[in-house]
């Protein structure tokens, strides 16, 4: 018997810099980082799912704003409708599935000098 995913909205952690999370379900969108040039906002994020629910999850958008890096991305099945604006590099990324309108920006972080 397969188990049903559960909805997960939205992720509100600005200001914040997170460690490892992973999400059983759909998630909408995650907002995190501390904003400091070279700091981690996220060092993974794992979901079944990203923005495959759409709205109904309560995010009030699929926008997920990181303020730092992101070191891997992990999603298993598909990313659907959902926007990502990384303020540092990205190291990994995997979709299990496909990745529908989705778009993923992510700057590189200024050499020291």
């Amino acid at each position: 018997m397969a188990m049903a995913l559960r909805a997960w909205g939205s992720i509100k952690a600005n200001g914040v810099g997170l460690g490892a999370v992973s999400i059983h379900g759909d998630l909408g969108s995650v907002d995190a980082g501390t904003g400091v040039p070279g700091n981690v906002a996220v060092k993974s994020l794992s979901a079944a799912s990203f923005g495959s629910f759409g709205l109904s999850t309560g995010a009030a958008d699929l926008l997920s704003t990181l303020t730092g890096s992101l070191g891997a991305l992990t999603v298993q099945t598909d990313v659907r409708d959902a926007s990502f604006a990384i303020g540092g590099p990205l190291k990994s990324l995997t979709v299990g599935g496909s990745a529908i309108r989705t778009i993923c920006e992510a700057t590189r972080e200024p050499k020291a000098r």
